[in-house]
């Protein structure tokens, strides 16, 4: 089984790629001898002997049962467990081209004037009804992007948002997420988040009101109407349903050859945020800079693992390092990094009214790319030798 869960490769559109990377076989193998092990609690008749079992016991599987330090639960441990994947490579935050590139294929996929002939068949049957599901769709999935850049949040906590603590964004100018994985179902977050990105979350709950008002007009209800993410046609979202579509819009965009996936948008949050930190404490005490102390990594990620829902603020120490050496060996780090969120709020502003011209049929591209032009001479300016 562990052979075939590291080598299983699948094909795309763009080549051959590894099936999954170890994290992701790792908790595969977790769930697998979790769920032997309740079958030979529950279910003892399937065998003579035990499926999975500690030594000495005649079992089919010897585990062993240990610890979490963090949270004193139990868990089993078997030695073929494969190991996690290293720091350098399973914690890349996401860079502004890769999000760029997705948001262009948001756009390529809902751009109905050049969609190919086979897309457009669903419209045959009922256009209005194609035209607000491509319109909500379209929102969906950049609102998906979006939200994943403000808060970094784990897909099953980006597909449970509670609406009823989010209807009223544009007020509050917050964002309440739950946390997973950590026993307590109860335990929400709280995410500060400026006016611009309060509009541009508001835009999706707008469009998502819209939608469904309309699919009430053609009698099509929704499955799961007080959910933050519907599905097409008013059909239930599976968590699942979020990676897909992720990994579909990756392989549209030409991701494929480098591993992109959610959890690198929770890295550029942890990133950013430990930054925002650092900063705010180097303008009070500059003498920090000459060197961190314990006292001061153990403030900054416990303040980061709050926004994160780490039950172990000891696992974001490596962001920590990682950001403390850049600040401190680049002068001018935390301004461009300042400057850089700027330009890609510019952008994200462009990305929709290029959206809101094609919706209403009116021609901005020549206006829309000469803007566009001028940011990016900026950004290549500010960050082109980097």
């Amino acid at each position: 089984m562990k052979e075939f869960l590291v080598q299983e490769t699948i094909v795309t559109a763009t080549g051959v790629r590894l099936a999954r990377n170890n994290n992701q076989t790792i908790q595969i193998q977790k769930r697998t001898l979790d769920f032997l092990h309740w079958i030979t609690d529950n279910h003892p008749e399937v065998s003579i002997f035990k499926l999975v079992g500690v030594k000495d016991t005649g079992a089919n599987i010897t585990v062993e049962v240990k610890f979490s330090k963090w949270n004193g639960r139990s868990y089993l441990y078997h030695p073929e467990i494969v190991s996690p994947v290293p720091y350098n490579d399973d914690k890349v935050p996401i860079d502004e081209e890769t999000i760029q590139k997705l948001q262009n294929e948001i756009i390529r996929k809902h751009d109905v004037e050049h969609l190919p002939a086979r897309s457009k068949l669903k419209s045959i049957k009922d256009i209005d009804l194609f035209t607000a599901t491509n319109i909500y769709l379209y929102e969906r999935r950049m609102c998906l992007i979006r939200t994943m850049k403000l808060m970094g949040l784990r897909p099953e906590e980006l597909h449970e948002l509670p609406l009823e603590l989010n209807n009223n964004i544009r007020r509050t100018k917050q964002i309440t997420a739950p946390t997973r994985k950590r026993g307590d179902p109860s335990l929400v977050r709280r995410f500060k988040i400026d006016f611009p990105s309060a509009r541009r979350f508001n835009q999706y709950l707008e469009a998502r009101q819209e939608y469904i008002d309309f699919l009430q007009s053609k009698g099509i209800y929704c499955l799961q109407p007080n959910n933050f993410f519907i599905g097409e046609n008013g059909k239930a979202l599976k968590k699942s349903s979020i990676t897909k579509e992720f990994d579909r819009l990756c392989e549209g965009a030409g991701l494929t050859s480098s591993r992109v996936c959610l959890s690198m948008f929770r890295h550029r949050f942890v990133t950013r945020e430990i930054n925002i930190r650092l900063e705010a404490r180097f303008a009070k005490k500059p003498h920090l800079k000459n060197g961190w102390t314990p006292e001061l990594r153990d403030s900054v990620c416990l303040e980061v693992a709050e926004l994160t829902g780490h039950a172990d603020p000891d696992s974001l120490y490596n962001y920590f390092y990682a950001e403390y050496k850049a600040i401190t060996s680049i002068s001018s780090y935390s301004e461009k990094l300042r400057i850089r969120d700027e330009l890609e709020s510019a952008k994200e502003d462009l990305v929709n009214l290029e959206h809101q011209s094609r919706l209403r049929k009116i021609d901005l591209t020549s206006e829309l790319q000469l803007i566009r032009t001028r940011i990016n001479e900026m950004h290549s300016k500010l960050f082109g030798f980097e």
